[in-house]
């Protein structure tokens, strides 16, 4: 989908022309499909994230670098869990990092 979106970028910004059945049968889903990427994105954008970046929500496993595993508890909108990574692999590198 993200391959599509780009695609219609491409041809606006080029000034391009779609043949009209394209553009009447093929524009209008993949302007619907773009808005609900949009909407959907907005509502991960507001899920806490582990200190690498990764969205998260309660119940989830997060590793720490000292090698704990803990279960998610919060959904603080926006909240980034700082002592957390996604991915025990994640925590290793981090712990190496500092």
């Amino acid at each position: 989908m993200v391959d599509l979106i780009y695609f219609l970028k491409t041809v606006q910004a080029l000034n391009l022309e779609l043949p009209e059945s394209v553009a009447r049968d093929f524009c209008p889903r993949a302007r619907a499909v773009a808005n609900e990427v949009h909407r959907l994105q907005a509502i991960v954008d507001k899920l806490p994230k582990t200190a690498d970046g990764v969205p998260v929500v309660p119940g989830d496993i997060a590793y720490t670098t000292d090698g704990r595993s803990m279960r998610i508890n919060t959904s603080a909108s926006g909240h980034v869990i700082s002592d957390c990574y996604s991915t025990r692999e994640a925590a290793e590198a981090a712990k190496e990092t500092t």
